[in-house]
């Protein structure tokens, strides 16, 4: 889980611009969307915090999305087609198609999630001490994401108002 909380108070709309805007990398061996930099493990280094972290939810009120269309456009659509689709090989009924695909999303976070997600990790550096736990104080609006390990969004949404 990532949590990008904008330097100002008010930086939101100008943080969430940024992330699908096109920059340099920071080693300077090509472009990336902002956003894939910042799920990339690559360009990270481990620092243990103390995370301080409203609980929150994502995605209660929202409406469902029909994919229909976007799976048309992707090259899915014979599943739709009630003369071509063909689901023999999942069951022995016949004639089916499929009639409608929805999605929604829902990511709550609260104590349990944040202590799971609190986890700490450390780089050993030989001859010297770990540097001292970092307060990470998320107390205003925030992008979070969750990604997996290649740094691919799995998901992505915002706070405004965390509480």
């Amino acid at each position: 889980m990532f949590i990008l909380l904008p330097n100002q108070e008010n930086g939101l709309p100008q943080l969430l611009k940024k992330l699908f805007h096109v920059g340099p990398t920071p080693d300077g061996c090509g472009d990336k969307r902002y956003l894939d930099m910042f799920l990339s493990s690559m360009y990270y280094y481990t620092q243990e915090v103390n995370l301080y972290l409203p609980r929150f939810k994502i995605g209660e009120d929202d409406p469902s999305i029909n994919l229909v269309d976007y799976m048309r456009k992707l090259g899915v659509s014979k599943i739709f087609n009630h003369s071509v689709a063909d689901f023999s090989g999942l069951t022995d009924m016949r004639n089916l198609f499929v009639s409608s695909v929805f999605h929604r999303a829902v990511l709550e976070v609260d104590e349990e999630g944040a202590q799971a997600a609190a986890a700490t990790g450390m780089s050993i550096m030989p001859m010297c001490l770990p540097p001292p736990p970092v307060d990470f104080k998320v107390t205003h609006p925030f992008v979070i994401a969750i990604a997996d390990n290649e740094g691919t969004p799995l998901f992505l949404g915002h706070v405004s108002e965390p509480k």
